[in-house]
């Protein structure tokens, strides 16, 4: 009797087990499918890319059916571990590229967007998750060029510490500066206050005035509803004035040198033609220069009135 009941539970035992199998193969290929959705929605946009040129300045659906937010929501909902798919994706954008030797990582506006919903989501992090989170926050910390031209690389890598909650792990100074790089992007002003940093906003807006960064600096003053809103009118002339000094210094740098390779010419009587280009070129430079002062004296009199 006491062996039978012995075995009666050995074989429980084995078809809880088996029953767990069962459920772990199903989350499995689930986990699978969607990782190999989305390489495959991403395959769809570069094979497109490569015989279509956009002249729109568009961006194509991730996904065939552009499935709307709410889709990618429920979907992120049905997977037993929304955070370690999303990993999973995050790891593929590195690894891929550095297999090919390539230390810059490929991350776009699609990867930005998984992310931005698994923080809507806010996932339970399981601990072998978070340790691969880690590891890979440690790589892209090692490989990103701290530039705006890898302001994607470091606003992921921002979420990623927000998301798998690894923020205390590093150097809270150093993760606020890579701020000021990713300040333009939309999802860092909450980031900023999920990662602890709510405090230093006084501080950090000021940084960014100083860095001539006015346009930030005007988001992050209402986000945050600070004093300086009754400058923000004064900071978002400031962004325009620099704009249009860049645009003239250009026009009338371009206007000279046109003007000194002409000189050139006439004095060696070279051809009409040439002569005639560049003089339609120095009027077209002029009438473009009139036109970007015209614009700023207009705006700022919108301001001002």
């Amino acid at each position: 009797m006491k062996y039978e009941c012995k075995l009666n539970e050995l074989l429980l035992k084995e078809k809880q087990v088996e029953a767990q199998w069962k459920e772990f193969e199903v989350k499995t290929t689930q986990h699978e499918a969607f990782v190999k959705s989305f390489k495959e929605g991403k395959q769809q946009v570069a094979n497109y890319m490569d015989n279509h040129s956009s002249t729109d300045g568009g961006s194509l659906p991730l996904f065939s059916s552009d499935p709307k937010d709410t889709d990618i929501l429920d979907i992120l909902r049905s997977s037993s571990d929304p955070a370690k798919v999303i990993l999973d994706i995050m790891k593929d954008a590195v690894d891929s590229n550095c297999k090919m030797g390539d230390q810059a990582m490929a991350i776009d506006d699609s990867h930005i967007f998984l992310l931005e919903h698994l923080m809507k989501i806010s996932p339970h992090i399981e601990s072998h998750v978070r340790e691969e989170a880690m590891e890979l926050a440690l790589h892209m910390k090692s490989s990103m060029r701290l530039s705006t031209d890898n302001s994607l690389v470091v606003l992921s890598f921002l979420m990623i510490l927000s998301i798998y909650k690894l923020v205390s792990s590093f150097n809270k100074d150093e993760v606020l500066k890579l701020f000021e790089i990713v300040a333009h992007h939309k999802p860092a002003i909450d980031l900023f206050r999920m990662l602890g940093f709510a405090d230093k906003i006084y501080d950090f807006v000021q940084n960014l005035i100083k860095n001539e960064q006015y346009i930030e600096a005007v988001g992050f003053i209402y986000a945050y509803d600070l004093p300086e809103k009754n400058r923000a009118a004064y900071l978002l002339q400031e962004h325009v004035n620099n704009t249009k000094l860049c645009e003239i210094s250009a026009a009338t740098h371009e206007i000279k040198s046109l003007k000194t390779v002409l000189e050139c010419i006439l004095e060696n009587q070279e051809c009409e033609e040439v002569v005639k280009e560049i003089q339609d070129r120095i009027a077209e430079v002029e009438k473009l220069k009139r036109m970007i002062i015209m614009a700023s004296i207009k705006k700022t009199l919108q301001y001002l009135f």
